[in-house]
């Protein structure tokens, strides 16, 4: 068993046989520049600008591995494999005092529960510990998601805004300018309304900000799952299409364990599909 070091508490660690911060790492070579696939990935997220102690964690980032579990990815390159860590066991690689207990284990540990790494739940859970994420450039999607997603914020923020300034604005405006003007209540009679907004939803007048937030990242969030199921449907389509042309092929349509296993496959497909376009039309 290893000892604490607490003179040195980011001592790297062995992780598949390799010194952590001897490998030509991808975000070590590149500085962990982000790529628009990875600030629009359900699966990816960066670590670097989080609110971490350890640079060297600030250089990996978190996935979700072929088993769908959280993991943080510390170094990745060409042929030599990517060295992972359980997300909910990295202080033991780092040798801590603290332990589990440490700040940026608790980060980790947050985060590792999400169910997918999109930005908006990101967001839900970091601002849940009280930290703000506005100046976490890794927690906002690229400019041209964004702009897709732009449609459906929308109906979220112009009814915000008529209920702020009155019924006859129709001026578009991003969410983080609601935001700032909330926080910021300079406009005549906007103090007033939110005031009146704040008792509607039976919550203080200071915490408007970070319900509207949390709510707009919520509703975000969904809207971003569905413009992912828009892009997946014509792919699902031709999938089920060619899996038809298949079962009639000649040499399968006598294949009676393939025959059943393939229309299983469609009716599973299909059902998922449905269940999922019918959440989004609820909500």
């Amino acid at each position: 068993m290893r000892k604490n070091t607490p003179s040195m508490p980011d001592r790297p660690h062995r992780i598949a046989g390799r010194p952590v911060n001897n490998v030509t790492a991808r975000s070590l070579a590149k500085g962990h520049m982000e790529t628009e696939e990875e600030s629009d990935s359900l699966d990816i997220l960066p670590l670097l600008h989080m609110p971490l102690r350890s640079q060297r964690l600030q250089r990996a980032r978190m996935l979700k591995n072929i088993r769908l579990e959280s993991v943080v990815e510390m170094f990745s390159n060409t042929g030599g494999g990517s060295g992972q860590i359980d997300c909910n066991k990295v202080y033991t690689y780092f040798d801590w005092p603290e332990g589990f207990k440490h700040p940026d284990q608790k980060l980790l540990t947050s985060l590792g529960k999400l169910p997918s790494f999109d930005v908006y739940s990101s967001r839900l859970v970091i601002r849940s510990l009280g930290i703000n994420t506005s100046n976490i450039p890794s927690l906002e999607l690229s400019v041209h998601k964004k702009y897709q997603l732009d449609q459906h914020m929308r109906p979220f923020t112009v009814p915000r805004m008529r209920q702020m300034l009155g019924s006859n604005h129709n001026e578009p405006m991003e969410f983080a300018q609601l935001i700032d003007m909330i926080r910021n209540p300079d406009k005549p009679g906007l103090l007033e309304n939110l005031i009146i907004m704040s008792e509607k939803l039976h919550i203080e007048l200071l915490d408007l900000p970070k319900m509207l937030e949390d709510y707009a990242d919520t509703f975000l969030s969904v809207a971003y799952y569905q413009e992912l199921l828009d892009g997946l449907l014509p792919r699902i389509d031709r999938f089920l299409d060619e899996l038809q042309q298949l079962q009639a092929m000649q040499d399968m349509r006598h294949d009676l364990s393939f025959l059943r296993e393939a229309k299983g496959l469609e009716l599973l497909l299909e059902k998922i599909v449905a269940g999922m376009t019918a959440r989004f039309e609820v909500f």
